[in-house]
């Protein structure tokens, strides 16, 4: 497959990043619409919510890098690992979730998370 053939995935990663900012900030700001639950420490949700804007806009501009000849200037191995982590890290983030929203389902709350 060409390289121009596959530019769409980088520039898709990014718009697909900048798409979840928004929600992180409105939460963050405290507003409640479309929250997957109640926090009991809403300071600690705002900042949850700033660190995942912040991390989506990492996100984004890698996704870039994959794509521009500026990301080339980037040593191979780094690219490598920031991109593995980039997809661990959403698979680590939806265990926890099934894990916690099951518990908290079951009326298991020890995570004291709601």
């Amino acid at each position: 497959m060409k390289i121009k053939q596959i530019k769409w995935a980088g520039y898709a990663a990014c718009i697909w990043s900048l798409l979840y900012i928004p929600i992180h900030i409105y939460w963050a700001l405290g507003g409640t619409a479309l929250m997957p639950g109640v926090w009991k420490d809403e300071a600690k949700w705002a900042v949850v919510n700033w660190g995942a804007s912040v991390v989506m806009l990492a996100a984004a501009i890698f996704g870039l890098l994959l794509v521009h000849h500026w990301g080339q200037k980037i040593p191979r191995f780094l690219m490598l690992t920031i991109g593995w982590v980039a997809c661990l890290l959403p698979i680590m983030h939806a265990v926890y979730g099934y894990i916690t929203k099951g518990l908290f389902l079951a009326g298991v709350n020890s995570f004291g998370v709601f």
